[in-house]
């Protein structure tokens, strides 16, 4: 009977110094009671952080990445530091929400020795008003084993553990719209296009936004597949660019030797201008070579034919006749890259939005298109090896 009483008494008292144990290692090492529940179970962001902010700043001091995103005169948010290009709202909406909803659970330390192995030395986010007061900012050690964050709020040297759903990326670019064009199909009124074998341009219009196209030149029998006309449309609308370089880039300005154009007319009166190139493919010119045409007999000899380089990156340049519409800095200072399908895909010829009504009028009808529409002109450059 004494053994099972000294038994239960061993027990118990390993689960107190268990107790007191794991309470000494999760409180705060140097703070008062007060100070420890001070902002226990409060939101890491409030609201009136979030609608005061006029400036956000994303550091990565670790890799030496810095995003500034800033609120312009018209309330959208931009990459001042990225050719002006529009902030990925849906990206910005995630990172606030995830910090508005973040939880602090408990002050961890104040005591600098802890809180260097803590690893602040990775991410900071900050938000900036106008008015000081507002300013928020959150810099981010490493997690514990939960993958709750080590957190420090506002500048101070006090270390809190947040319950959070947090990813930053730093990566500036990644922070950008890839979506240029921002009017809706529903919005254009009238649309141009050259084609390469024919100098006079297309003209598809319509006078409301309920109602289909027709073109300007119809003749009998013809009328236009407007199924092909919005097909057109949604592929300018939703291009999003691959890459963005400066707009002298050597590759931007060899993509414009030779451009397909097409202007859109929106019912508001803008008209964007699109011209669309692809850098050629080139003949490669090995310095390195012998250039010598005659065999060792002195006797001409063919030359060989230059091998070619692949086609480089498809580019398109946009302009809008609204002077106010930032696009039109933006191509002052960028180049953007897209897909190749965008290129490839272009009308040859009007006959992609004309339906003939019956064969024997699409016999007459029908033109031929010219097998180098989409050929480019191929300027030679030297072997850079």
């Amino acid at each position: 009977m004494k053994l099972k009483n000294i038994i239960i008494f061993v027990l118990i008292l390993f689960i107190a110094v268990g107790a007191v144990y794991w309470k000494s290692k999760n409180a705060p090492d140097d703070a008062s009671t007060d100070s420890v529940n001070s902002l226990e179970g409060e939101k890491l962001l409030a609201a009136d952080k979030v609608e005061n902010a006029e400036k956000i700043i994303l550091e990565n001091p670790e890799s030496n990445q810095q995003v500034t995103i800033i609120k312009n005169g018209d309330g959208n948010w931009i990459l001042p530091d990225h050719y002006g290009l529009n902030a990925d709202f849906n990206k910005l909406e995630r990172l606030i929400r995830s910090l508005n909803e973040g939880t602090v659970l408990r002050l961890i330390t104040k005591n600098q020795k802890r809180i260097d192995r803590l690893e602040f030395i990775k991410n900071k986010v900050q938000l900036i008003s106008a008015d000081s007061k507002y300013n928020w900012s959150i810099d981010l050690g490493k997690t514990d084993e939960k993958g709750n964050y080590y957190v420090k709020l506002n500048e101070t040297t006090d270390v809190y553990l947040a319950k959070m759903r947090f990813n930053l990326d730093t990566t500036i670019d990644n922070w950008a719209d890839k979506k240029l064009i921002k009017f809706k199909a529903e919005d254009v009124a009238e649309i141009q296009i050259e084609f390469p074998d024919n100098a006079a341009k297309f003209i598809l219009s319509r006078k409301n936004n309920s109602d289909s196209f027709t073109a300007s030149d119809l003749k009998e029998q013809e009328s236009v597949k407007n199924n092909e006309v919005t097909q057109f449309l949604n592929g300018i609308i939703n291009m999003r660019y691959s890459k963005v370089m400066k707009s002298d880039d050597a590759l931007a300005v060899a993509a414009k030797t030779y451009l397909r154009k097409f202007n859109v007319k929106l019912f508001s009166g803008d008209e964007y201008s699109f011209s669309i190139g692809r850098t050629p493919a080139l003949p490669i010119v090995d310095d390195k070579k012998d250039t010598d045409t005659t065999n060792e007999n002195k006797e001409n000899i063919e030359p060989e034919e230059p091998k070619m380089s692949e086609p480089g990156p498809v580019f398109i340049f946009v302009k809008n006749s609204n002077s106010k519409d930032s696009i039109n800095e933006i191509m002052n200072k960028a180049a953007f890259t897209f897909g190749d399908n965008i290129f490839n895909s272009l009308p040859a010829s009007r006959d992609k939005f004309i339906e003939i009504k019956n064969e024997e009028a699409k016999n007459e009808l029908q033109q031929p298109v010219s097998p180098n529409a989409n050929l480019q002109l191929m300027p030679e450059i030297k072997n850079q090896k």
